[in-house]
């Protein structure tokens, strides 16, 4: 998507995040982009699954983001790898 969405698209369910980047980013990194996955902006995935993101938005199915660390502060776009799911 080219576009930023500022309003949460749908109700957070579960969230994970694995270990590795639990322990390597700070509360607000994590906050930060749980925020943006929230409101839609999936980071940096394929456009298949952003598609598949879009298509489980409307049938209640698994929704995944990844976003760099180094991208999270400064809200860089498209954002590189970092893992969250819902």
């Amino acid at each position: 998507m080219p576009y930023r969405l500022k309003e949460p698209r749908f109700p957070l369910g579960e969230i994970y995040a694995s270990a590795g980047v639990a322990a390597r980013l700070k509360e607000e990194d994590l906050h930060r982009i749980l925020h943006r996955h929230h409101c839609g902006d999936w980071g940096d995935l394929g456009d298949g699954d952003k598609r598949a993101n879009e298509e489980a938005l409307r049938s209640d199915e698994r929704i995944l983001s990844r976003y760099e660390a180094g991208a999270i502060d400064d809200g860089e776009y498209p954002p590189k790898p970092v893992a969250t799911g819902s």
